[in-house]
C-alpha cells in the first residue's frame, strides 16, 4: 500500500528520460516510489518515501514483503487493477494503517494519492508509479470543526431535553455539564459546576452512586438501573424517589474522558405499579384460595379473555387464546339458550347490567360436564356496553352433594316404604323415643299404640337383652348402633329384628339422641336356617357319593372339597390352595390339565378331561374331569363346580380291548387274504366253464370279502394308530388329479349318485397320497350311505392360505347338533330321525381325524337335519410345516 502513499503522477510516463528524471523525483519532498511487475517489486522509492516507511529496507522487494501491515487493506487490490485495465487511480484523503516513521505501532494516516501504469514502446503495463503526500492534520481540522459543530448543536439539545443528564470527568467526577432537568430533580443549581460528586451530594455517599461511577470508569461498559431508589436533600428536605439511571462512559480519542449520567424518575410510576401489583396479588390469593376463575370480554371487539384459574376450570390450555365462539361451543347444550340468554339481558343497557346463573359446560379436554356459578357486571359508555368482567366457579362437587343429597332423601324414603322399615329417634338423656307405625307392628304392637322406650325394650326376647345393652354401650364410643335380635309377640311367637342407628354427642361427647331404624328380619333369617341346612345336606351328599368334588370362586381360589377328595389326596383345602393340587396330578398330564382349565375358566365354558391322580397306594388311577360354571339369574358365572370320576378300570378294558382287535385283525387277515385268492381262482374257473349263475354267486361272495378286507384294515389303522405306529409316506403330488383319481373308482361303484366335481386351480401339495386318498374316499362312501334319497354329491377344492381346503357335500339326512360333538368320535354311528343307525362299524370318522391332524390338518363339518351335511378337510402345502388353518 504505502507505495501508494505518493503524490500525483502524470497520467502517462515515459522512463526513457534516465537519470534526470530519478534525480528530479529523489530531491521532491513528496513520496515517489516505483512498482514493477505482477508482485509490485520496488525499483525505485525516493527519500521521501523511505523516511516516510521508518526508513526500512525496500527496493528489490514485493510490496506485501516491504509493508507487510498493508495486508487486508484495499491498496494490493487498487494496484492490480490499474496494472491489469492500463487506467491511471486516483484518490483523495484515503486512510492508510501502517508502521510510519516516529510511531512505536501501527497507526492511522491520510493521504492524497496516484497510481499511474508506465508501459514500453509496445503499449504493454511494466509498472506503476505510485505517488501522493500526507493530508492528516487536514483531515483532522476538517473532523474537528464538524464535532464542533455537532457539540453545539447537542448542548443545545442536551440542556433543553426534559430527562436529566449530567457529564462528570475524571476520578473526582468533576461536574462538566448538568441540564436544567438534572438541576431540577437534584433540587441543586448551576454553581455544582466544577465540583466533585461527593461535595455536591453528601446525601448519596451511602447509597452507592460513587461506587457504580468508578465502576464504569473501571470497565468502560455501560451499567443500566431500573426503578434504583434514591433519595436527594432538596431544599433541606429529603425526598426520597425512584429513578431509571443509566451511566454511560464517555470517550475522547478513543480514551474514557468522563460519565454520562441519565435519570428519568419514574416514582408515580412505581408507586402505581406497586398499588396494581398489590391489588392485584389480593385478587390473585383470594381467587387462588377459592378458586375462582376470572374472565373479561369487550363486546365491541368479541375479545374474550380468561385467568389460569378459568382455563382450568374449562381445560383449556393455557398458553393458548380463547374467544366467545369456543366459550360458546363448550356450554352445556341443554343450558346453553339460557346462559346465552342471560348474557344478553346483561348486556342490555335497560337491564341489570350484571349476572349471576348456575350452568354446565363441556370441558375441553375430557368433554366431561361440570357445573358452574358465572358471575359478571357490564360497564357501559354512551348506553353501549363496552367492557363485561367476571368470575366462574367450579360448584360441580356442591352440586353432586346436592344430587346425593336429594337421591339419598328420596332412596331413604323408597326404602322405609318399600322395604318395611320402622324408624326411630331416641332421646337417650331421658329416654323418651318416638317412632313409627311400621315400628310398632314390627314389635307386635297394634300401629297406632303409644309404647314407651322400657316397653320396647321389654319386647326383647330375654336371652338377647344383653346383646341390645352391649350393642348401646359401644355405639357410646364408635357412634354407630347396630345389633340383631328376637322380638317376642303377644302371642308368643318369635320375630328377628336388625336396628341400626347414628348417635348424636354434645361437645363433651355425651350421647344426646339416637336416630334410626328397624327392619323386620325374620323371613331372612328363615332363609338363611334352611341355607345352612341345605349346605350340611349338599355336603353329606357330597360326602357320600364316590365322586370327588370341588368348587373354585371366581378368583380362582378353591372353597370346598368334598371328604372323597381328602381320603383320595391327603391334603387340605388349605393345602390344596397353596399349590398342593399339582402334586396330585401326574406330571405329564399337568400342563395338559392347566392349559385346558384356563381356555374353560377364560371362554366361560366347561371343561371335560382326563388325567391321572396319584393314589393312596402311590401309584397313578386314570380319571375323567369336568368343570362346570355355575350360573346366576342374568347369567353371570358365580362359581364353578367340578367332578373327578375314577375311570381307572373302564381304561383297562379299553387297553383289552383294543389289545383284542389288534390281535383279532392280524388273526383274520392272513385267512381272508386266502378266501380272496381262492375267490379269484373260483371266478376264473367258473367264467371258463360259462357258469353265470355260480359264477354270480362267487362274486358276490367277493365283494363281500372286500368289504371284509376293508373293515380289517380300518380295525388295524385304529390299532396303529393307538400304537403311533401308523406309517405316514410323503410325496409330491396334483391334489385335484387324486380327487379326480377316487372320484373317478367311486363313481364306477355307485349307481345311485352323481359325483360332480367343482376345482379350484392346480395345486401341488407334499404329504401321503394313499391316506389323503382313503380320507376322500370315507367322506363320498358316508355321502353317499347318508343321503339315500338324492342322487348327487360335490367334490371340491379350494385354494386357502398356506393350504388348500376339500370338501364333500350331500343332500341326505343332516346330522344334529347333539351328535356333531361326537361324530368324530371311536365307533361313534349316526342314526336317522327314526332312531335307526345307519350300518358301519363306525371308525371311519375317527380314522379320518387322526389322519388329517396327524398330516398337520384340520376336519370339521357343517350340517343342517334333513338337508345334508358337507364335511371339510384342510392340508397344509407341505405337512411338515405346522398349520394355522
Amino acid at each position: 500500500m504505502l507505495s501508494s502513499l505518493c503524490m500525483r503522477a502524470p497520467d502517462k510516463f515515459d522512463m526513457t528520460v534516465g537519470n534526470n528524471f530519478e534525480y528530479f523525483l529523489n530531491q521532491a519532498l513528496s513520496p515517489f516510489a516505483i512498482l514493477t511487475g505482477e508482485k509490485f517489486i520496488f525499483t525505485f522509492a525516493n527519500a521521501a518515501y523511505i523516511q516516510l516507511m521508518s526508513g526500512r529496507e525496500l527496493i528489490g522487494k514485493s510490496l506485501e514483503d516491504a509493508i507487510p501491515e498493508l495486508e487486508g487493506q484495499q491498496f494490493i487490490s487498487l494496484l492490480q487493477k490499474v496494472y491489469i485495465t492500463g487506467v491511471p487511480y486516483h484518490v483523495t484523503e484515503i486512510a492508510a494503517t501502517a508502521l510510519f516513521a516516529g510511531d512505536d505501532q501501527p497507526s492511522t494516516r491520510y493521504f492524497n494519492l496516484s497510481y499511474t501504469p508506465f508501459k514500453n514502446r509496445s503499449g504493454v503495463t511494466e509498472g506503476i508509479l505510485a505517488s501522493g503526500y500526507d493530508v492528516t492534520e487536514q483531515v483532522k481540522l476538517k473532523k474537528k470543526q464538524e464535532k464542533q459543530v455537532l457539540d453545539l448543536q447537542a448542548y443545545d439539545l442536551f440542556m433543553a431535553t426534559p430527562v436529566a443528564f449530567a457529564l462528570t470527568r475524571g476520578p473526582e467526577h468533576i461536574m462538566e455539564l448538568a441540564n436544567t432537568a438534572f438541576l431540577e430533580l437534584t433540587g441543586r443549581n448551576a454553581s455544582i459546576i466544577g465540583k466533585s460528586i461527593a461535595e455536591i451530594f453528601p446525601e448519596i455517599a451511602t447509597q452507592g452512586y460513587l461506587k457504580l461511577l468508578n465502576q464504569v470508569l473501571n470497565t468502560r461498559e455501560t451499567i443500566f438501573l431500573n426503578e434504583s431508589p434514591v433519595t436527594f436533600l432538596k431544599n433541606g428536605t429529603r425526598e426520597d424517589m425512584f429513578v431509571n439511571m443509566v451511566l454511560q462512559p464517555y470517550f475522547e480519542d478513543k480514551n474514557i474522558a468522563g460519565i454520562l449520567s441519565i435519570f428519568t424518575e419514574v416514582t408515580d410510576q412505581v408507586f402505581s405499579r406497586k398499588n396494581v401489583e398489590e391489588s392485584e396479588e389480593r385478587l390473585r390469593l383470594a381467587t387462588e384460595t377459592t378458586r375462582l376463575g376470572t374472565w373479561e370480554f369487550l363486546p365491541q371487539t368479541g375479545k374474550l379473555t380468561w385467568s389460569d384459574e378459568c382455563k382450568r376450570i374449562y381445560q383449556f390450555p393455557l398458553d393458548k387464546e380463547v374467544n366467545y365462539e369456543l366459550f360458546s361451543e363448550h356450554i352445556f347444550p341443554d343450558d346453553k339458550d339460557f346462559a346465552q340468554n342471560a348474557i344478553e339481558k346483561a348486556m342490555d343497557p335497560s337491564g341489570p347490567g350484571s349476572y349471576d346463573i348456575e350452568y354446565r359446560i363441556l370441558r375441553f379436554t375430557d368433554k366431561s360436564v361440570r357445573w358452574i356459578r358465572a358471575q359478571g357486571k357490564v360497564f357501559f359508555y354512551e348506553s353501549k356496553p363496552v367492557k363485561f368482567i367476571g368470575t366462574v366457579l367450579d360448584i360441580t362437587e356442591a352440586k353432586i352433594k346436592e344430587e346425593i343429597l336429594r337421591l339419598n332423601e328420596q332412596r331413604l324414603r323408597l326404602a322405609v316404604e318399600s322395604g318395611r322399615l320402622g324408624t326411630y329417634e331416641l332421646d337417650v338423656v331421658n329416654s323418651k323415643i318416638i317412632y313409627s307405625a311400621r315400628l310398632a307392628e314390627i314389635f307386635g304392637f297394634a300401629p297406632n299404640t303409644k309404647k314407651t322406650h322400657e316397653d320396647l325394650r321389654n319386647a326383647l326376647h330375654p336371652d338377647d337383652a344383653h346383646i341390645r345393652d352391649e350393642a348401646h354401650e359401644t355405639a357410646k364410643k364408635t357412634g354407630y348402633l347396630f345389633y340383631e335380635a328376637r322380638v317376642l309377640w303377644q302371642d308368643k311367637s318369635v320375630h328377628w329384628v336388625r336396628l341400626n342407628g347414628n348417635v348424636v354427642f354434645d361437645k363433651l361427647g355425651n350421647a344426646l339422641r339416637i336416630y334410626g331404624t328397624v327392619l323386620d328380619i325374620t323371613e331372612q333369617k328363615e332363609k338363611e336356617k334352611l341355607l345352612k341346612e341345605s349346605q350340611e345336606k349338599f355336603e353329606l351328599i357330597a360326602d357320600a357319593i364316590p365322586h370327588m368334588i370341588w368348587e373354585i370362586e371366581m378368583d380362582g381360589k378353591i372353597s370346598y372339597i368334598n371328604k372323597q377328595w381328602m381320603d383320595w389326596s391327603g391334603l387340605s383345602l388349605d393345602d390344596i390352595n397353596n399349590g398342593g393340587w399339582s402334586s396330585v396330578i401326574h406330571p405329564d398330564d399337568l400342563e395338559k390339565v392347566a392349559n385346558g382349565w384356563a381356555h374353560a375358566f377364560e371362554n366361560k365354558v366347561v371343561y371335560i378331561g382326563e388325567c391321572r391322580f396319584k393314589n393312596p397306594g402311590g401309584g397313578y388311577s386314570w380319571f375323567t374331569l369336568k368343570t362346570t360354571p355355575v350360573r346366576k339369574e342374568n347369567g353371570e358365572i358365580k362359581l364353578w363346580i367340578g367332578t373327578a370320576t375314577d375311570i381307572h378300570d373302564k381304561k383297562i378294558i379299553e387297553q383289552h380291548k383294543d389289545e383284542f382287535i389288534s390281535m383279532a385283525s392280524h388273526e383274520l387277515k392272513t385267512p381272508v387274504t386266502t378266501i380272496k385268492a381262492y375267490a379269484y381262482i373260483a371266478e376264473s374257473i367258473l367264467e371258463a366253464k360259462g357258469d353265470e349263475q355260480t359264477l354270480a354267486i362267487i362274486k358276490k361272495m367277493g365283494n363281500q370279502v372286500n368289504k371284509l378286507t376293508e373293515l380289517i384294515e380300518d380295525l388295524l389303522d385304529i390299532t396303529k394308530i393307538q400304537q403311533g405306529k401308523l406309517v405316514y409316506k410323503d410325496s409330491a403330488f396334483d391334489i385335484n388329479e387324486l380327487i379326480k383319481e377316487v372320484v373317478d373308482d367311486m363313481q364306477k361303484t355307485s349307481a345311485t349318485h352323481k359325483i360332480k366335481m367343482q376345482l379350484d386351480a392346480t395345486a401341488i401339495v407334499n404329504s401321503d397320497k394313499d391316506k389323503l386318498g382313503q380320507i376322500i374316499n370315507n367322506f363320498i362312501s358316508n355321502a353317499i350311505k347318508y343321503s339315500p334319497k338324492a342322487d348327487n354329491i360335490i367334490v371340491r377344492s379350494q385354494l386357502k392360505r398356506d393350504g388348500i381346503e376339500l370338501s364333500v357335500q350331500d343332500f341326505g339326512i343332516g346330522i344334529s347338533k347333539r351328535e356333531q360333538r361326537n361324530i368324530f368320535k371311536q365307533f361313534y354311528r349316526v342314526s336317522d330321525g327314526t332312531q335307526s343307525t345307519f350300518p358301519g362299524m363306525g371308525i371311519g370318522l375317527f380314522i379320518c381325524a387322526e389322519i388329517i391332524a396327524r398330516l398337520g390338518g384340520r376336519i370339521w363339518l357343517e350340517s343342517t337335519v334333513d338337508k345334508g351335511s358337507v364335511f371339510y378337510a384342510w392340508l397344509p402345502f407341505n405337512h411338515n410345516t405346522p398349520a394355522n388353518g
